[in-house]
């Protein structure tokens, strides 16, 4: 899309971008009876979503020049938030749930396990962001009173989309209990407790200078928490009763 052009603001057609985004999803359920009052539902899902966003045309700095009182003015130039913008997510997620009904209870176990994968890169004014204080500073090449550019770790090239993608995972555990209680033709009570552990999975890259040097720097001023760059995060225990 193109970004539109108003009252106080030019935006020249390269400044647009593409967005393209995909999603795919599968899921298997199989649901067993064993006998009367007893039963079984298993389901697995599996959803894989990737998204890019481009820049329209060939690559080209962008441009803003102020102009007049707009706040934005003059702008052309590959959009920066396209030089390097990409999303991709793969997450599985296992359910399997026993059910058995006894008398006015029905009691339910199971287990709720999710598991995802995410790369993700943003890396703004790659080609570069010029920003000048008027037209007449741009028509007579003065020096651009701001510039901005950011590069990625471990980039090929940006163009040929080879660049090197942030990527981590998570990990959801759940186990669960369950008994609904029927009292009455037209009330029930649950009963339950669910445990859930989170766990996050990455590369774990050490930082000594950060761990011996601007930790102890930073600590004057902030709470870190004991925080250390390549260790790993602790699992995050959480209990939570039900009633109602």
């Amino acid at each position: 899309p193109r970004v539109q052009s108003g009252s106080s603001s030019i935006f020249f057609q390269n400044n647009g971008f593409k967005f393209s985004a995909k999603t795919h999803s599968a899921s298997f359920e199989w649901k067993r009876f064993f006998r009367r009052g007893m039963n079984n539902r298993f389901l697995l899902t599996y959803t894989n979503q990737q998204e890019q966003r481009k820049w329209i045309g060939k690559p080209f700095p962008m441009v803003n020049i102020l102009d007049g009182t707009g706040a934005t003015g003059i702008v052309f130039g590959s959009d920066n938030a396209a030089g390097a913008q990409g999303f991709k997510g793969h997450d599985v997620t296992l359910f399997d749930a026993f059910k058995w009904i006894y008398k006015c209870h029905v009691f339910t176990v199971g287990a709720d396990i999710n598991y995802t994968k995410m790369e993700h890169t943003v890396v703004p004014n790659y080609f570069g962001l010029y920003h000048y204080r008027n037209l007449s500073d741009f028509l007579n090449g003065s020096y651009p009173s701001r510039f901005q550019r950011s590069l990625p770790l471990g980039a090929d090239s940006i163009v040929t989309d080879n660049y090197v993608m942030a990527k981590f995972s998570t990990l959801r555990t759940s186990a669960f209990v369950n008994d609904e209680l029927k009292i009455g033709t037209n009330l029930k009570v649950n009963l339950g407790i669910r445990l859930d552990v989170n766990s996050v999975f990455s590369d774990k890259k050490e930082d000594p200078f950060f761990n011996d040097t601007a930790a102890k720097i930073i600590s004057q001023y902030y709470n870190l928490e004991s925080a250390v760059l390549g260790e790993a995060t602790r699992p995050q225990w959480m209990l939570s009763p039900r009633l109602g």
